[in-house]
């Protein structure tokens, strides 16, 4: 017993606690989701059938005031963080040290912000029963991505990995038939399996670096040291967990079946919010592995192989389809692979505005694309054809395609122009990243001939009786309407960078 309190044991404790409280203050914009999931999980217990339109403009309320907490907290921190050393949290187990933590935060956020409100209408109208429960999960996603990019050991990191991932699950069997349970089936079984991949994986880099912070300079001086063969396979297990959120071949095969049967409101979260808190922790990674260069040829290969692989099956397997939802799904690998490319290139100059700038056009875009489909019902390509002339709302689908191929008018051309003339700069001086440019390229021209789809079912293929607009949905679009402008407008004020 008194080695057990021991002088040194509780001036450790006293340590450990005064940083703990000292970390609270870095810690608000988190303590802010934290509170909005307490409140919602109160509201929960309160839902009536009777008062299911109270609540839920309650629960959306609360959901809006924990997004903007979030948002200006992090907005604060990015004002006081220099960078210039690295600030340890929680007993070291969280940490500050790169101006792309605070960035991708502040994306979460804004992009969570941006999804509530475009799905306002379908959220309080047709998913009411659920908007509680549904909005619960949003803010759980959005806290275990938060705490993701700010961890520094592995246990955090794992902890918040399989929250937003649990959250994830649930977001997709909201509003699901029977018969579409058996997708939903695969994905989380799946997902448990490359959670599983990664945990070992985890356990191998343990091994080989005698040490779970990953933030230490000596856990990478031990890391580099261990043997290539080791490292492929210590590398390429841990990985197999974020290429499955990501999406990424080979582990993007639950995509389809999930995205097919699941609303269009949960697919747009999942297609969009998650991908850049991954896709961030993924260049942290490369950012702190760069001194050591062997070690980084290995991580490197792993991406650009990955990358390679899913711009090319994403967008070929994408000709053949004819469901709207299976072929975003494709879209979607193919365009990770893409958004892969600066993070490949993460220490070259402007790597992170390249990656943040496209990510925020592909996510707009997919908001867009996905709250037409909710709106209009639309499910088969087909299905299209019933909009007519549908005037705004066809040149609003026109949009989306034009912007998710990267044709101009759109700004979706300046994002795909800004990741090629980025990633030219690695390409020159590497055989292997030359390679991945001109796949790149050509996938970028394959990816016509199925966006092109879009337009030409409802310009083209007119039928005669065309589906009007439910009463009440025009004023629900208005978000969307805007977003289709924006995606236009904004090609006028040029490289953002």
């Amino acid at each position: 017993m008194r080695q057990l309190f021991s002088t040194s044991f509780l001036e450790s404790f006293a340590h450990r606690f005064e940083g703990i409280y000292q970390s609270v203050g870095f810690l608000l914009p988190e303590m802010a989701l934290l509170a909005g999931i307490g409140l919602l999980l109160l509201l929960a217990l309160l839902v009536r059938k009777e008062y299911c339109m109270r609540i839920a403009y309650l629960a959306v309320a609360v959901t809006l005031v924990a997004l903007f907490a979030q948002l200006f907290f992090l907005l604060q921190q990015s004002r006081s963080f220099t960078g210039d050393a690295p600030l340890y949290l929680m007993a070291d187990t969280l940490g500050l040290r790169h101006p792309l933590q605070i960035q991708g935060r502040i994306a979460l956020s804004v992009g969570a912000l941006v999804f509530a409100v475009v799905f306002l209408y379908e959220l309080l109208g047709r998913y009411c029963s659920d908007s509680v429960e549904y909005l619960l999960w949003v803010l759980s996603a959005l806290l275990g991505l938060d705490l993701l990019l700010l961890s520094t050991h592995f246990l955090t990191f794992y902890m918040s990995f399989e929250l937003s991932s649990i959250a994830t699950y649930f977001l997709l069997s909201v509003g699901r038939q029977q018969r579409q349970h058996e997708a939903l089936m695969k994905y989380v079984l799946f997902g448990a399996f490359a959670s599983a991949m990664m945990l070992y994986g985890i356990s191998w880099i343990y091994g080989l670096s005698g040490s779970p912070e990953f933030s230490r300079p000596a856990f990478w001086e031990q890391l580099h040291a261990a043997p290539t063969l080791w490292l492929y396979v210590a590398w390429g297990l841990f990985a197999a967990g974020l290429f499955f959120k990501l999406s990424l071949v080979p582990f993007h095969f639950w995509a389809p079946d999930a995205y097919e049967g699941a609303p269009a409101m949960s697919l747009a979260f999942v297609s969009v919010i998650p991908k850049v808190a991954l896709l961030a922790f993924v260049m942290l990674l490369n950012h702190q592995m760069a001194a050591f260069a062997a070690l980084q040829d290995i991580w490197m290969q792993l991406l650009m192989l990955v990358a390679l692989a899913s711009l090319l099956l994403g967008n070929l397997v994408a000709l053949r389809q004819h469901n709207l939802k299976r072929l975003l799904a494709y879209s979607t690998i193919a365009h990770m692979g893409t958004l892969l490319l600066p993070v490949i290139a993460a220490g070259y100059e402007g790597a992170e505005a390249v990656f943040l700038y496209y990510w925020a056009v592909y996510g707009l875009t997919v908001f867009l694309t996905f709250a037409l489909a909710a709106h209009n019902e639309i499910n088969e390509i087909a299905d299209l054809q019933q909009l007519g002339n549908a005037g705004g709302i066809g040149t609003a689908w026109g949009v989306a395609a034009f912007s998710l191929a990267g044709l101009p008018p759109t700004v979706g051309f300046l994002a795909k122009l800004g990741v090629f003339v980025h990633f030219w700069e690695m390409a020159a001086s590497r055989p292997a990243a030359l390679l991945l440019w001109l796949v790149a390229l050509l996938s970028t021209a394959i990816a016509l001939a199925y966006y092109i789809k879009i337009p030409h079912a409802i310009f083209f293929k007119k039928k005669e009786t065309t589906k009007p607009l439910a009463a009440g949905k025009e004023a629900a679009l208005l978000p969307a309407m805007i977003i289709a402008v924006l995606l236009v407008v904004a090609l006028a004020w040029g490289f953002p960078f």
